[in-house]
Formats: C-alpha cells, sequence, structure tokens
C-alpha cells in the first residue's frame, strides 16, 4: 500500500506540474494576443491606420518639418529685426 499511495502521489504531483505548464502557456499566448492588439488600437489612435507602414519615418519626417518651421520663424525675425534697425537708422 505505501509504494501505491507514493505512486499515486508522485503520478499527481507531475500531472499537476503538466497542467501548470499548459496554463501557463495558455496565459502567456493570451497576454500576447492582448498586448498586439493594444498595439494596433494605440497605432489606429495615433496615426489613423491599423497598420502603418514606417511609424518611424513618419516620426523623423514630423521632427524634420518641426526644425523646418523653426528655422522659419528665425530668419523672419531676424529679418524684422534688419528691417527695424534700417527703419532706425534712416530715422
Amino acid at each position: 500500500m505505501y509504494a501505491a499511495d507514493n505512486f499515486r502521489s508522485a503520478l499527481n504531483t507531475s500531472l499537476r506540474g503538466e497542467k501548470m505548464g499548459y496554463i501557463l502557456l495558455i496565459l502567456f499566448f493570451l497576454i500576447w494576443r492582448n498586448v498586439v492588439h493594444i498595439r494596433k488600437a494605440v497605432n489606429y489612435c495615433a496615426y489613423g491606420t491599423a497598420n502603418p507602414q514606417s511609424i518611424l519615418r513618419k516620426m523623423f519626417l514630423k521632427l524634420a518639418d518641426i526644425r523646418r518651421e523653426e528655422v522659419q520663424k528665425k530668419k523672419e525675425t531676424k529679418q524684422t529685426e534688419k528691417h527695424m534697425q534700417e527703419v532706425n537708422e534712416v530715422s
């Protein structure tokens, strides 16, 4: 009886471990799928498409546009300052 009880308990623990492995595998898969859905939803909200082709390229283009606008504003302020100096020198 003692050997049979040990065998039964060993069998139960191995089956329990096997079930835990499957449960962890299913849990990992569900979490991964949830992350994918969240990422797609964020991309859709931010860029208007569910699957943007190159987010980094769009980001770099946006940064370049911002930099170009800053340079343009700086040039305009320099021109206005130069014009104001010329007006002050004339008068």
